[in-house]
C-alpha cells in the first residue's frame, strides 16, 4: 500500500514557499521595501484593548504581516458593540464572546501565518504585565487612566515603543454641533513618557485601582463584571472628579482615521517615511492635523532620573500612581 504524503499544517511560515508571501506583500513592498516586511514579520505587538479602536488595530497590523500578537481585554461582546468591533457577529453577543477570542479569529482569518495570543485579562493584572513584557511594541486603546498609566510604565521599564489611541466625539451642550478628534501619543524608550504628554491623570489612576471607589462605583451601575466603566472618554484626560460619563461615543469610520495615524507611525519607527512626532491630534470636523512636542519632566517618577526607565524586570513592581504636573509645548 502507498503511504500518503501528509500535507503541511496549515498556518506554519515555514511550510510556505517564500514567493508566496512576496506576492502576497508585493504592494507593501513596493511601497517600503522587503527590508520592512522582514521585519513587520519578525515583530511582535501587544495590542491592550481590542473593542472598536483595538479591532481595527488588530485588522490592521493582520493586513501588514506582523508575526505575533498579544492580544489584551478582559470584556465580551455585547449586541451595542456590534456596529464598531470589527469581526463580531450577532451570535457573539448572544454567546458573550470574549472580545480577545473575535479579534484572534479575525487574525488569522486574514492571515493564516499569524502566531496570535489572546490574555482575557486586564493589564493591571500582574500575569498580563509579564507577558506583554515580551512585545516589541504596545499599542493602547484602552478607556480610562489606570490602563494607560501601566501600559505607560511597562513600555518606559522595558524600553518599548508605545503607541496611545484616543478618540472622542462630544457636545458642548445639547444640540451642539458633535465634536469629533483623535489622537496618537508616541512614547519612544528615549522620549518623554505619556505622563510627560499629559496623556493620564495620575490622581484619577490611582482613584480608578483603589477598591473602595471601584466598590462604590459598581454600586452605582458604572462598573460590570468587575471592570470599570471607562471613567474618561477615550482621548481626554481631564474630565472633573464626580462625573458620571457612561459609556462613551463611537463609530467606526471615525475610529478608522485615526487607528490609521497609530499604524502609520508603527511602520515610520521601522523605515522612515514621514517626519516623527510625539502627538498627533486629528480633528476630523475641520479637519486639520496638529503635531505636539513635550519635554520630559525632570521630577517625573516614570521617565524622569529618578524614575523606571529601562529598569526591565528589576522595577517590577508596580508602585501605585502620584500626581505631578506636566508641562507641554505646542
Amino acid at each position: 500500500m502507498t503511504r500518503r504524503r501528509p500535507e503541511p499544517v496549515r498556518g506554519n511560515r515555514h511550510d510556505r514557499p517564500d514567493h508566496d508571501r512576496d506576492d502576497r506583500y508585493d504592494r507593501q513592498i513596493r511601497a517600503f521595501g522587503a527590508d520592512t516586511q522582514h521585519r513587520l514579520g519578525r515583530l511582535t505587538v501587544g495590542v491592550i484593548g481590542v473593542g472598536g479602536a483595538g479591532s481595527l488595530v488588530v485588522q490592521g497590523l493582520a493586513h501588514l504581516g506582523v508575526g505575533r500578537l498579544l492580544l489584551v481585554d478582559p470584556d465580551r461582546v455585547e449586541t451595542s458593540n456590534l456596529a464598531r468591533l470589527v469581526g463580531a457577529t450577532p451570535a457573539d453577543a448572544r454567546h458573550a464572546t470574549h472580545k480577545v477570542d473575535v479579534a484572534s479569529r479575525l487574525a488569522r482569518a486574514i492571515n493564516p501565518d499569524v502566531a496570535v495570543t489572546p490574555i482575557r485579562g486586564s493589564v493591571l493584572d500582574p500575569a498580563v504585565w509579564r507577558a506583554l513584557s515580551s512585545a516589541d511594541i504596545l499599542i493602547g486603546a484602552v478607556d480610562g487612566h489606570a490602563p494607560r498609566w501601566a501600559i505607560n510604565r511597562l513600555a518606559v521599564q522595558y524600553g518599548r515603543l508605545y503607541l496611545d489611541i484616543g478618540v472622542e466625539l462630544s457636545r458642548s451642550a445639547p444640540g451642539a454641533d458633535l465634536e469629533v478628534g483623535g489622537r496618537v501619543a508616541v512614547v519612544r524608550p528615549d522620549g518623554p513618557c505619556l505622563r510627560c504628554q499629559n496623556g493620564y491623570d495620575p490622581v484619577l489612576a490611582a482613584r480608578e485601582q483603589d477598591p473602595l471607589t471601584r466598590a462604590a462605583r459598581r454600586a452605582a451601575g458604572y462598573e460590570s463584571g468587575g471592570r470599570a466603566m471607562p471613567a474618561v472618554s477615550a482621548v481626554s484626560a481631564s474630565t472633573p472628579a464626580g462625573s458620571s460619563p457612561g459609556p462613551a461615543a463611537s463609530v467606526l469610520f471615525l475610529n478608522q482615521a485615526v487607528v490609521a495615524l497609530a499604524l502609520g507611525e508603527l511602520v515610520n519607527s521601522l523605515t522612515p517615511w514621514r517626519t516623527t512626532a510625539q502627538q498627533i491630534l486629528l480633528d476630523l470636523v475641520q479637519p486639520r492635523l496638529t503635531n505636539l512636542s513635550a519635554d520630559s519632566d525632570p521630577t517625573c517618577p516614570v521617565c524622569g532620573p529618578d524614575g523606571i526607565r529601562g529598569s526591565g524586570t528589576i522595577g517590577h513592581r508596580r508602585r501605585r500612581p502620584q500626581h505631578q504636573s506636566a508641562h507641554q509645548r505646542r
